[in-house]
């Protein structure tokens, strides 16, 4: 049986005893990689709780994209993404791709095999971790808040030992991925209960059908 003990995190509540904590700077590094020689020309974008895709896949959403390649900032395979003004709403994920974003989005990457980012991705799904970001934010009104990366960095993150942020990442992965399942075959369901409500109605008003 796990002893536990107070994380003093206010989001976190009681951690097992032997994680540590520790702050954000500590576990991830900030990338400030600008594209100035044009090195990559695959443009991403953040989408509110799904995270980082190729622009062309985001449809008629959020900004369009700029024709200067050299004004993006990169981001590559397996960073953290943040839009300091949406992070908050759940405006962030980890990048699948090498790609370019906006320069105001905060990317951090990690280096250290102490650190897993499958682990911290889940991590930063948690809405209360999203909610709790709003305490580094500043800005004159509440929706254009952004994210002072001075503080942020200074966030403190549970760090399990490397053993641990695998199996969780691991059995988060299995499960969700049948709960996604799922979710997709009810989605389907609905789509077809509806069109048959629809299909009942027309047969029924035009007098198709024997009552």
């Amino acid at each position: 049986m796990k002893n536990f003990k107070d994380s003093g995190i206010e989001w976190l509540g009681e951690i097992p005893e032997h994680w540590e904590i520790k702050p954000l700077k500590a576990v991830f590094n900030q990338r400030n990689e600008q594209n100035t020689n044009l090195k990559l020309h695959t443009i991403l974008s953040l989408i509110k709780d799904i995270g980082v895709v190729p622009y062309e896949e985001k449809g008629n959403i959020g900004n369009k994209s700029k024709e200067d390649l050299q004004s993006y900032k990169i981001a590559r395979i397996n960073d953290l993404v943040l839009n300091k003004m949406n992070a908050v709403i759940g405006s962030l994920g980890v990048s699948a791709y090498n790609g370019l974003v906006s320069p105001i989005y905060l990317v951090f990457y990690i280096n250290s095999p102490k650190y897993l980012m499958s682990y911290y991705s889940y991590l930063f799904q948690i809405k209360n971790v999203q909610k709790f970001l709003k305490i580094y934010a500043y800005g004159i009104m509440e929706i254009r808040e952004s994210i002072d990366y001075l503080d942020f960095k200074k966030m403190s993150l549970p760090v399990p030992p490397p053993k641990e942020q695998e199996q969780i990442a691991n059995f988060l992965d299995e499960k969700c991925e049948k709960i996604d399942l799922l979710i997709e075959k009810t989605e389907k369901q609905i789509k077809l209960i509806k069109e048959y409500k629809t299909t009942l109605i027309n047969q029924a008003v035009c007098g198709r059908i024997n009552l």
